[in-house]
This record gives structure tokens, C-alpha cells and sequence, in this order.
């Protein structure tokens, strides 16, 4: 395990990393902007699971994800992927949205 953290698999399920969307994004892996918004948030996510709460990790890591949501939100981008999405689309309006977990 890459920072001798072995017992970081029996927390975490989906293991995901900012380095990791970084270089989805510069690959143009994402098909949608929800896609690397849902991968973000699966950073938060696993850093609550095996940080416990008063630890430095988690508190950085909750405080981090604060920024993200409101950056996210003031951002716009996941209302004008819905726009798009539904002048496409009006009857099918799957997929719009970036779950928040």
C-alpha cells in the first residue's frame, strides 16, 4: 500500500484520489462534469471513512470538502449541464444531477 496505510481497503470500497481526477480530467476520461463531480466527492467520502473525526486528516479533509461544495454550487456547472441535458432531452432528464453522498 502506497503510504503504508494496509488497513486503508477494509474502509474504503472505491478508492479515489484528487491525483487520480486530475488525470482523469487532463485525459478527457469524464464524459460528464458530474462524472468528476461525483469523483471528488468520493474523496471527501473516503476520507471520513477511515479518518476518525478530531483527527487532523479528517478535519482538513471535511473543511476541504465545505470548499468544494460551495465552489461547485456557486460554479453553475451542474445547472447548465442540466440545461444542456434537457434542451436535448426535455422528456428524459436523467442523469442532471451530481449525487451528493
Amino acid at each position: 500500500v502506497k503510504f503504508n496505510i494496509p488497513d486503508y481497503f477494509n474502509w474504503v470500497k472505491r478508492p479515489m484520489d484528487l491525483g487520480t481526477v486530475l488525470s482523469n480530467i487532463q485525459k478527457r476520461a469524464y464524459k460528464t462534469p458530474l462524472e468528476a463531480c461525483n469523483d471528488v466527492r468520493q474523496v471527501w467520502i473516503n476520507c471520513a471513512l477511515y479518518n476518525q473525526p478530531n483527527s487532523t486528516v479528517r478535519k482538513a479533509g471535511d473543511f476541504l470538502a465545505d470548499v468544494w461544495e460551495k465552489a461547485w454550487l456557486e460554479s453553475g456547472l451542474e445547472k447548465r449541464w442540466a440545461d444542456i441535458q434537457i434542451s436535448k432531452d426535455p422528456v428524459s432528464t436523467a442523469d442532471v444531477g451530481c449525487s451528493a453522498s
